[in-house]
C-alpha cells in the first residue's frame, strides 16, 4: 500500500521534508532528493516563527523538482508544543486573495528576517521579540505561511498536504475563499464522522494513519481516501 505521508526515507511513499529543519541540520540541497524516492516539501505550522529567507528559497527550489509530488505538510495548529512563540512582523502587504486570484510569491513578506543571509544574530533577535500569542494571532501568522504554500501548490499544480489541529472552521473558510484547483489533503485525520462528512462536503481528501475513527474511514469514498504511517 502506498504511504502518503512519512518522515523516514523509504520507497512506495511520500517522504516529508521541512526546509526549516533541513537548514537547521545543515543539509545541502544536492543530496536531499535521492533517486527512486518521492517527497513532499513544506514548512510545518510549528515552525512558523522560524521562517527565514533561506528556508523560503529552499522551499521554492525543492517544490519545483519532479520528485516532489506534493506541497506540505503545512497548515494551522493552535496547540504548538513550544509555547506558540509569534513574531508580529510576519505579515502580508496586501489583503487576502480575491476569489479568482492567486498572487505572486513576492507578495508575501517576512520583514523581520529580510536580507540575503540568515544569521544566528537575526534568529536570536527574532526569538527575543517573540511573545506568547493569542489564538487569533497564531492563526493569522500561520495563515500567512499557509498562503505561501497554497500559491506554490496552485502554481506548480501539486496537491497540498495539511496539518490541521483545532482549526477546522478556519481551514474550511480558507478553502471557500481561495477556491483551490489542486487537492487539499487533511493528513493524519482522526476526527469523528460529523467532521469527516463536513470536510468531504467541502472537497477535502482525508488521509488516515494508525490512529483513526473507524466510522470516519468507512464513510470516506475511495477517491478521497489516502493511507499514511506518519513514521518518524
Amino acid at each position: 500500500m502506498f504511504d502518503s505521508h512519512t518522515h523516514i526515507l523509504k520507497r512506495n511513499a511520500i517522504v516529508d521534508l521541512d526546509p526549516v529543519d533541513l537548514i537547521a541540520t545543515n543539509r545541502k540541497p544536492s543530496p536531499i532528493l535521492r533517486k527512486g524516492y518521492y517527497y513532499s516539501v513544506g514548512i510545518h505550522p510549528w515552525n512558523y516563527h522560524r521562517v527565514t529567507p533561506s528556508s523560503l528559497r529552499l522551499l521554492r527550489a525543492l517544490a519545483a523538482e519532479p520528485q516532489i509530488l506534493a506541497i506540505g505538510e503545512c497548515g494551522l495548529d493552535t496547540l504548538c508544543p513550544h509555547g506558540c512563540e509569534y513574531s508580529p512582523s510576519i505579515h502580508t502587504n496586501r489583503a487576502p486573495f480575491s476569489d479568482n486570484q492567486t498572487p505572486p510569491l513576492s507578495d508575501i513578506h517576512y520583514d523581520s528576517l529580510s536580507g540575503n543571509q540568515d544569521s544566528a544574530q537575526q534568529s536570536a533577535k527574532a526569538h527575543r521579540e517573540a511573545f506568547h500569542a493569542s489564538r487569533s494571532e497564531i492563526i493569522q501568522a500561520q495563515t500567512t505561511l499557509l498562503r505561501y504554500h497554497y500559491t506554490l501548490s496552485e502554481t506548480l499544480r501539486k496537491p497540498l498536504i495539511l496539518h490541521i489541529v483545532k482549526a477546522f472552521p478556519e481551514i474550511i473558510a480558507l478553502k471557500k475563499q481561495w477556491r483551490p484547483t489542486q487537492p487539499w489533503i487533511i493528513h493524519g485525520f482522526r476526527g469523528k464522522p460529523q467532521l469527516a462528512r463536513e470536510l468531504l462536503a467541502h472537497g477535502f481528501h482525508l488521509s488516515f494513519g494508525k490512529k483513526y475513527n473507524p466510522a470516519s474511514l468507512a464513510l470516506t469514498p475511495p477517491s478521497r481516501l489516502l493511507h499514511e504511517t506518519d513514521q518518524t
